[in-house]
């Protein structure tokens, strides 16, 4: 079982990516 330190990591390390993903995708998908 993960500690709560462990899974707040996880989680903002996740979410991070996912708006990075998102904000590196989103301009390239509306110029096509």
């Amino acid at each position: 079982m993960l500690n709560t330190k462990t899974a707040i990591v996880l989680l903002y390390t996740a979410v991070l990516t996912c708006h990075h993903l998102t904000a590196a995708s989103g301009p390239a998908l509306q110029k096509s």
